[in-house]
């Protein structure tokens, strides 16, 4: 029977024949990467003993009923069609529909050309199969002697209205570029990432794509249920009183890169940047103003953000963490040497002689809980400064909380490391149940949060960004506990003895 041709009698018959009471869960697909015709193996649970009327979906296309080769309630074995180059693979029983998990196929990778010229070239990636935040070697030619504006694109492991993925570039913030030449580049695999396929993108073009395998991690990550952000903000100046020469520089915070907000699109500025981007700030700058000067400086983008679900198998967790993975983190904060032993002593006494990163992040969390809420930025770094302690790597992460009306809350949670997986979101204060008015906690909060991430929120700053001041004679004001985390917000030096400045809300303009 043709699945178009089942109508409403799929449910019955699903759930008397096949499909169990459960949701269906794929857990593994081996491999990850197949050839049309080929068959893939789908691993989970409460597929139902029997196919029934159930099908597998490659990204909307649906296999014959001849194409599958065996099906129960933990295992399917299908035929791989003709869908395209990457696709998420979902397993539907009646109405039930199991998560989504990227698939790969390697027909549609381009073929190497011998008449592209200038292009880069990827010849081999080393190792061919590697963990999320271990350094890959991609060797080949014509990659340039400096990456300046080039790129490394991997597969993301995002969950797409289409069922389609956006390449994940690699983050020089997060520590993603180790070496770069003509002929060889050396990565991080960052965060996000999944099997599939890799390309260097230079200014002359795009490489030929190579496979990667990511394997090992000890869970499961989903980032799924995108929301799309049409968001404002702006800052005014006024120099009251200044003579020349002088200048002003405003470091304005840009909206965060992250596996979980990774696409966003300028719509609008009044006026073009000094520096694009520099270390996720754009920088304006006013030289040798007057007085009674004012000038107001306004953005706007489209930004996409996902939530995110994880499941850890703890006992699958290496204790020994990738080493290289603090490049990506700020510097502790300076402790004096009796607040640092102090936040050693208790950061033992709340771990123990655990060695489990994953189970001294849960204890720590755990023990936060059971304080007052300190606010939302010292619950952070409190959190940070014991995971430390406890040799975890772990960031604080600061952005905008998004209520039902657009209002925005400046906010912070935390991420920490897993190696082999990647980041883990932990939001102490909602933890708590403590939210602004209008902010919807799911009703399992405290369990939700260690782990587990909203779309209700925009991101701006990932660690604490330490900026360097452009002139060591200048004046710099800071702003700790806003929505972003960088000790530079605005500089001043020269003649300018007296100017005031404002700093807008973020503004949701458009929820999509």
């Amino acid at each position: 029977m043709s699945k178009l041709g089942v109508g409403v009698c799929v449910f019955f018959t699903c759930a008397f024949l096949s499909c169990k009471s459960g949701l269906p869960q794929i857990s593994l697909l081996e491999p990850r990467i197949g050839k049309t015709g080929d068959y893939v193996t789908i691993h989970g649970h409460d597929f139902g003993e029997e196919q029934g009327e159930s099908f597998v979906s490659f990204g909307g296309i649906i296999p014959t009923q001849t194409s599958y080769a065996a099906w129960n309630n933990n295992l399917i074995v299908v035929r791989i069609p003709d869908f395209g180059e990457s696709c998420m693979l979902t397993v539907q029983c009646g109405s039930r529909k199991s998560n989504g998990v990227l698939f790969s196929t390697e027909d549609s990778m381009p073929v190497l050309s011998t008449t592209a010229r200038g292009l880069p070239v990827i010849s081999a990636i080393v190792p061919a199969e590697t963990h999320v935040g271990k350094i890959i070697e991609i060797q080949g030619n014509g990659f340039g002697e400096s990456r300046e504006t080039s790129q490394v694109y991997f597969t993301w492991g995002a969950e797409t209205r289409s069922g389609l993925t956006s390449p994940l570039p690699v983050l020089e913030e997060q520590g993603g570029y180790e070496l770069w030449n003509d002929r060889t580049l050396q990565v991080r695999v960052p965060d996000g990432a999944v099997s599939g396929l890799v390309q260097v993108v230079t200014a002359k073009g795009a490489s030929n794509s190579a496979l990667l395998t990511i394997s090992g991690a000890p869970g499961t990550k989903k980032i799924k249920d995108r929301k799309t952000y049409s968001i404002a903000y702006s800052v005014d100046v006024r120099v009251a009183q200044s003579t020349l020469p002088n200048f002003l520089f405003l470091w304005l915070p840009l909206p965060a890169n992250s596996s979980t907000q990774l696409n966003k699109d300028l719509l609008e500025r009044n006026i073009e940047p000094f520096i694009e981007n520099y270390r996720g700030t754009a920088l304006y700058q006013f030289i040798d103003v007057p007085s009674g000067f004012s000038r107001k400086v306004s953005v706007s983008y489209l930004v996409d953000v996902f939530g995110i679900e994880t499941e850890v198998q703890a006992h699958k967790v290496s204790a020994a963490q990738e080493p290289a993975i603090e490049k990506a983190l700020p510097a502790a904060p300076v402790l004096n040497s009796s607040d640092a032993a102090r936040i050693e002593a208790e950061a033992h006494a709340i771990t123990g002689n655990e060695t489990n990163p994953y189970t001294k992040a849960r204890l720590i969390y755990t023990k936060l809980l059971s304080e007052p809420s300190q606010g939302a930025y010292n619950d952070v770094m409190r959190f940070c400064a014991l995971s430390r302690a406890a040799k975890l790597s772990a960031i604080p992460v600061a952005g905008v909380l998004v209520a039902k009306n657009r209002q925005t809350l400046p906010h912070t949670w935390a991420e920490f490391w897993l190696d082999g997986f990647g980041w883990v979101p932990v939001d102490i204060t909602l933890g708590k149940g403590t939210a602004p008015s209008g902010f919807m906690l799911p009703g399992n909060y405290a369990e939700y949060y260690f782990g587990s991430l909203d779309n209700n929120r925009l991101s701006f700053s990932h660690g604490e960004t330490q900026l360097a001041p452009l002139d060591g004679a200048g004046r710099t004001l800071s702003r700790p506990q806003e929505y972003a985390l960088q000790n530079i917000w605005e500089e001043s030096s020269g003649g300018i003895t007296a100017y005031s400045s404002h700093w807008s809300e973020i503004t949701i303009t458009g929820i999509y």
